[in-house]
């Protein structure tokens, strides 16, 4: 029987052991695809506690010295709205009810 040579380093077959790991190392945790997804393919859905549209006017209840405030973009539960003193700020509203103001009737 002739002798076979051990394949050249830049083969595939050194790079990658019969274990599956590349260099053939024995370190690090083997992946398990037996177990189930950490999360469902589908997620529930969560509507936020108050719809709000671009252009409402709000309040933040925490935080009476940013004062009023218009939502600039709603997306899902995530807010953006420009306050009068604190400026362009990101809210959750899962976490915080923004309180909506009515716009001042003018007289004409």
């Amino acid at each position: 029987m002739r002798y076979k040579k051990p394949p050249a380093k830049s083969s595939l077959a050194w790079r990658i052991g019969a274990n599956g790991r590349k260099n053939g190392g024995a370190g690090g945790a083997r992946i398990d695809r037996t177990r189930p997804a950490r999360y469902p393919a589908v997620m529930p859905r969560q509507e936020p506690p108050g719809h709000f549209a671009p252009g409402d006017l709000v309040r933040h209840p925490g935080r009476p010295e940013w004062g009023l405030g218009r939502v600039q973009t709603a997306l899902g539960a995530r807010l953006t709205a420009t306050f009068e003193h604190a400026g362009k700020q990101s809210i959750n509203a899962l976490a915080v009810t923004l309180l909506r103001v009515e716009p001042p009737h003018q007289a004409g």
